[in-house]
Order: structure tokens, then sequence, then C-alpha cells
């Protein structure tokens, strides 16, 4: 059978690849591909395919694992000794050692993941390691730990030479694909086809019907986080027996504040989970969500809504804007809660998208679950 080149489109009988364009040939008359020297117009990749996108998601990455492995050697060693300086270990060689460890395993595999398939793994790998060094500096200066001069000249090195590293190791073990310069048909045959601008993508995620009983399931998560976000942390700090304590009420205020921020998220992930329009489903949640504590706060059911701790806690972010109580409560309750079920649908929709679509069915949620 004669092969052709797509891009010169010259046959050849007796071989594989164009000796002129190095690409490789297609049978002639082939069905799967439209030959022709132009591409057609592609969409435009998603932000996790893009260099921002996979160094973002590469920080993360790197962030918790080096975090969740460093709090996973804390507990083993607070379990397995008795020294009355256990809490202290961090602070030792050892500690330090394991914690230089720890980063550089981190680094390497959050620029490995990042700069899969990328032209340019190694650069990405070298952002993610700069990034990621300022943070460590940043959160070090900001929990009271002092910070060395070498540690303010090394670490920057060492954590960008760890991220290229991984980023190099990522490009070489899974290399780029190669673009051949073909064209589907399917493509090809649609007239004058352009691709979805992104602020077209942007309203997409708010169309679509409405999954109440998802919405139902994240708006509980949401206001029992919000209500219980206090007697959460008592719990954790009465069942560490002793380990884990509370410093001051400002430190008290913030895990609280973290630990109903974390629970707003989930409640939005939660709703907009098998959702291709998770984001309205977090939009729909942070809304009642919105109503209901201003109502429980109303009722002295609250003395704070939790999400507010920042903008109105005198000990952390005060913010004086010369407003009543009440009105100044339920701006920061919108300003504070809206956004946050907002990202999290969109973040449960992008992780848990749909699979499945049945025929005739929406196209927005699928038929599994509800």
């Amino acid at each position: 059978m004669a092969m052709v080149c797509p891009r010169c489109r010259n046959s050849f009988n007796d071989r594989m690849l164009c000796p002129t364009c190095n690409v490789r040939l297609v049978p002639s008359g082939s069905s799967t591909y439209e030959l022709g020297p132009s591409a057609a117009p592609a969409e435009p990749p998603r932000w996790q395919q893009t260099y921002l996108g996979r160094g973002l998601v590469g920080l993360m990455v790197a962030q918790g694992m080096y975090y969740g492995l460093w709090q996973l050697c804390t507990a083993v060693v607070v379990a397995s000794t008795e020294d009355v300086n256990r809490l202290e270990w961090g602070r030792t060689t050892q500690g330090w050692l394991l914690l230089v460890v720890l980063q550089g395993v981190s680094l390497i595999v959050a620029g490995g993941l990042a700069g899969a398939g990328q032209r340019h793994g190694i650069a990405i790998g070298l952002g993610i390691g700069f990034v990621n060094s300022l943070l460590w500096i940043i959160m070090q200066s900001t929990i009271g730990q002092m910070v060395y001069a070498e540690e303010v000249y090394g670490q920057p090195l060492f954590q960008v030479i760890c991220g290229g590293l991984g980023g190099y190791l990522g490009s070489t073990i899974w290399k780029p694909m190669i673009t051949l310069g073909r064209r589907p048909r399917s493509i090809a045959a649609i007239p004058n086809h352009q691709p979805t601008p992104h602020r077209m993508r942007l309203l997409n995620a708010f169309k679509g019907p409405v999954a109440w009983f998802r919405v139902c399931l994240g708006v509980l998560t949401g206001i029992a986080g919000s209500v219980w976000a206090n007697l959460i942390l008592i719990y954790i700090v009465s069942g560490s027996k002793g380990l884990m304590t509370v410093q001051s009420t400002r430190q008290a205020l913030f895990v609280t504040w973290e630990i109903s921020v974390l629970l707003m998220l989930l409640a939005g992930a939660v709703a907009g989970a098998n959702c291709r329009n998770g984001a309205k489903q977090g939009l729909v949640v942070g809304l009642i969500c919105c109503f209901l504590l201003i109502m429980v706060y109303v009722q002295g059911g609250l003395e704070i809504i939790p999400q507010n701790l920042l903008f109105q806690a005198p000990s952390l972010l005060h913010l004086n804007l010369g407003l009543p109580g009440a009105t100044a409560t339920v701006i920061f309750t919108f300003l504070s809660v809206f956004p946050l079920a907002i990202l999290g649908g969109w973040f449960g929709g992008e992780l848990l998208p749909p699979l499945l679509h049945r025929p005739g069915g929406s196209r927005w949620t699928t038929p599994i679950g509800v």
C-alpha cells in the first residue's frame, strides 16, 4: 500500500518515515486524518497544562508532601520517645538533616510531576524550587522560628537545584509528544472552527442545573464546620492527651479559622463533585450558608462567625470600616464564605468530574448517584 507524507504529500512504498520531513507516513486515502500542510486550529490548553498551572500544582505538591511527611515524622518521634524534650527534636542536628532530606525529596517529586511531558521541564522545576524556598523562609519567620543567614542564602540554592533536578527527570522519563502536523477530519470538517474563548469557558462554569441533593450535603457540611469549629479544636486538643496544646488565644482563634475554612472548602467540593458546573454548585452552597450563618449569629448561636475571625478579631487582623457590628458581620460573611464555597465547588468538579453520560440525560451531571 502506498504511504503518503502528511506534510509534503510525497508518496513512498518501502518506508515508514518521510526522508524529508522525518514524520510518520500515513496510508493513502486514510479516513482518520486529512492531509494538508496546515494544522487545524486547536482548542487552547486548559490551565493545568500551561506552565503557570503546572508550576502551581507542583508547588502545592511540594508544600503538601513536605509538611505531611514532617508531621508524620514528628508524630513517630513523639509517640516513641519518652524524653521530656521530644517536642524540640526538630531543632537538633538530626532533625535539621531530616528536614533537608524531606525538602529535597518533595521538590524532586513535585518537579518531576510538573515537568513530565514538557519541553521546558527544567525551567518549571527551577521556578518551583525558588518559590518554595521563599515560602519556607516566610513561614519560618511567621511562626517565630529563627532563620539564620546561611539558610537565607542556602535554602533557595538547594531547593532550586532539587526542583530543577526533578523537572529534568520528569521531562526525560516522560518525553514530550511530537507534533506530526496532522489534523483530524472531525475538526477539519467544521467550517470556521474557532477555539472557545476563556470568557465563554468561565460563563459555562455557571450554566446548567443545580444538583440540589449535593448542595444540601454541602450546606450541612459548611454549617456544621462553622458552628462546631471551636468544639472540633477542643476535641482535638483533649484527645491528644497533652501532646497538643494551644499557647494563646490568638493561636486558638487562628486554628479555629483554619478549621472553618477547610470545612467550607470541603462543603463546596462535596456539592461540585461529579458535576460539570461545580462552580455553580459552590455558588449556591455559599449563598445558602451565608444566610444560615447570619441567622444563627443573630439568634445568638455564634459569638462570631469563624470565617470572619481574620477580619473582626482584634488580635488578628482588625479592619475598622466605621460600620455597625451587624452590617460588618454581613459584609465580611459574604466576602469570606462566598469565595470559599465557589472555589471548593470548582475544585470538586475538577477533581471528580463526571465520567458517564446517558443518552438523553443531562450533560451537566451523571446518572450515577444523584
